[in-house]
């Protein structure tokens, strides 16, 4: 960890299948980790990422800053978000869907 970045990690619990995903994510406010349909989320600050355990596939989710806690219910990611115009409301993710 350098600063305010860090590293994302995947690992399969061995040395071997243990490797650096993504560098260089901002670490101030990471928070609300889970998994659906075997992919990451993660909300970090304003933004909430995504990652399928790949550089290429690991990213912020263009949309809404996220204003709580990621619930998983089935293949759909919940969570609430601010928007200025129309205030908070409830968000899904739906990770059958690219």
């Amino acid at each position: 960890r350098l600063g305010d970045e860090a590293t994302l990690w995947r690992s399969d619990g061995t040395s071997a299948g243990t490797f650096p995903v993504l560098e260089a994510v901002p670490s101030s406010g990471v928070g609300s980790l889970t998994t659906a349909g075997g992919l990451l989320f993660f909300s970090q600050g304003d933004a909430l990422w995504r990652s399928d355990g790949s550089a290429a596939g690991t990213f912020k989710i263009p949309g809404p800053d996220p204003a709580s806690s990621l619930f998983v219910v089935g293949p759909r990611v919940f969570f609430s978000a601010y928007d200025p115009v129309i205030g908070t409301e409830l968000w899904a993710i739906d990770t059958r869907e690219d």
